[in-house]
């Protein structure tokens, strides 16, 4: 179960927050490895500004559904309370302005890794009694 945990939950995270930390335009820490890419491609910065994203919602996902399958709920809510929950999260950013940024596309890539992380656990998990 640790070993799952580890590469549902914590992996992903950690490489959302590597890109995060270190390909942004400005860096957390005031630098950033941005000038590693292409300069004029539209793909790199597509992809460091959606992994992020991708990486905390598929995160996100996985570990609410290892909480939800311990505890015994059903799969059709337990997934339903996490795409709440993540629409909510970026939705947010609607009503706040001046502190987020929303962004249809990081909408589209956070339902997409909740959908991955969901046909995953039904699978597996749901399907299977195997976690």
């Amino acid at each position: 179960m640790i070993k799952k945990i580890m590469l549902l939950c914590l992996l992903p995270l950690f490489v959302g927050c590597l890109v995060y930390i270190f390909f942004r335009q400005s860096g957390i820490f005031g630098f950033s490895l941005k000038h590693l890419q292409c300069k004029d491609s539209v793909l790199p910065a597509l992809l460091i500004n959606i992994i992020p994203d991708f990486c905390w919602a598929f995160s996100f996902s996985n570990a609410l559904n290892i909480y939800f399958s311990q505890f015994g709920l059903s799969f059709w809510k337990g997934a339903a309370f996490i795409m709440v929950s993540v629409c909510f999260s970026e939705f947010i950013q609607v009503l706040l302005p001046q502190y987020f940024t929303f962004d249809i596309a990081d909408l589209l890539v956070e339902i997409f890794a909740v959908f991955l992380s969901s046909v995953y656990f039904h699978r597996n998990v749901y399907e299977n009694n195997a976690f």
